[in-house]
């Protein structure tokens, strides 16, 4: 099942606003096995889930896990550099 176009112009944007303030609100951060990761909400069924990293040359990183449902197989889809401080609400 695809994205419908309202989802991916609502995906974009929040991606973009991801590479300058990943924590906006509303974000959810993550427990148990998943603790180190944040959740920010697509549709009732899929969410961006993520997670920071420090890099080099960077002021950390925002790997994009998944995108589609919630969250069993979170793997590594996307990669958006920061280009400032990160600090968690």
């Amino acid at each position: 099942m695809e994205f419908t176009d309202p989802q991916r112009k609502k995906i974009t944007s929040m991606l973009m606003r991801m590479e300058t303030d990943p924590f906006y609100p509303p974000c959810e951060k993550l427990t148990m096995n998943l603790s180190e990761k944040y959740s920010r909400r697509i549709s009732i069924h899929d969410r961006i889930v993520f997670e920071i990293r420090e890099a080099p040359g960077y002021k950390g990183e925002v790997y994009v896990l998944r995108l589609r449902g919630h969250y069993k197989g979170v793997h590594s889809l996307l990669i958006l550099r920061m280009a400032q401080r990160l600090q968690p609400y």
